[in-house]
């Protein structure tokens, strides 16, 4: 089948996606995954709500201990693939651990600007970095440096493509007179958003808040009773961060890669709180 961009429909090659494997929702590091593309397919997996050519599979393992739902699925589908590529160390730990010799070719895809040792493992067939820091880093660890190539972090197409601010903040219900200051907290909500909009919520000048609390429902609702009466949107688990970004002048999250290299495609200014 041909891969397309979810964002925007454009075809991206010909190749089917098989696979993508991703840890429990409740670890610490958040969503990761490995994407495996197999360009001569006889068949197709789908779950409910996700599109055709994918499967969602809700556990995974340490490489010391393989097993469960994630591997019985690999197992049952044999893909075969051409290759594997993984945005996570432990995808790329697992498959390599897992089939050894039988393993196919496993690229690494690093979404982060900085790199440690969890990420290296010379069985991979190459690395994908930010920098050529990154690519530096890679080397001291071992890894070899002429298998390592700078790409850049991969995001969405739709944060390169601007509609204008004050087109995008209508059309998302807030004032394109005010100031907007659009605070996230990641996917998963993780983080200290009460306290951050809280103290946001002092400021004596005009301005109006966003805030993005991923799915984290106990903080949505702790931050709409303290947001209560005010000029503050409050969101849980949104696809249109892009947009969100275009119609404000300032967000706020961790410094995490891809949100990162978000706001610095849209070219929107960040404020880094609670960094690891």
């Amino acid at each position: 089948g041909t891969l397309t961009d979810v964002a925007t429909g454009a075809p991206l090659g010909e190749a089917e996606v098989i696979v993508q494997l991703a840890p429990p929702a409740d670890r610490a590091f958040g969503w990761s995954g490995a994407v495996v593309l197999r360009t001569n397919a006889s068949g197709r997996y789908r779950l409910a709500g996700v599109p055709p050519g994918f499967v969602v599979l809700p556990q995974i393992v340490e490489s010391d201990s393989i097993h469960g739902t994630a591997w019985d699925a690999w197992d049952h589908a044999r893909p075969e693939p051409d290759a594997v590529v993984a945005t996570h160390f432990l995808p790329t730990n697992v498959v390599l651990t897992k089939l050894k010799n039988r393993a196919p070719k496993v690229y690494v895809c690093v979404t982060d600007f900085d790199v440690h040792s969890f990420w290296v493992n010379r069985g991979a067939s190459g690395y994908f970095v930010a920098s050529e820091e990154v690519r530096w880093l890679l080397a001291q660890y071992g890894y070899p440096k002429e298998l390592v190539t700078v790409t850049g972090i991969p995001i969405l197409p739709a944060f390169s493509m601007l509609r204008g601010r004050d087109v995008v903040a209508r059309e998302l219900g807030i004032d394109p007179a005010l100031p907007t200051v659009l605070c996230m907290s990641g996917g998963f909500g993780m983080g200290h958003m009460e306290e951050a909009v809280a103290r946001l919520l002092t400021i004596d000048l005009p301005h109006q808040l966003v805030v993005i609390c991923g799915k984290n429902d106990k903080a949505r609702a702790k931050i709409e009773a303290l947001a209560k009466g005010t000029r503050t949107k409050v969101l849980g688990f949104v696809t249109n961060v892009h947009e969100w970004m275009e119609a404000s002048d300032l967000v706020i999250s961790k410094s995490g890669g891809l949100t990162t290299s978000e706001c610095l495609s849209r070219g929107v200014p960040m404020v880094v709180y609670s960094p690891i």
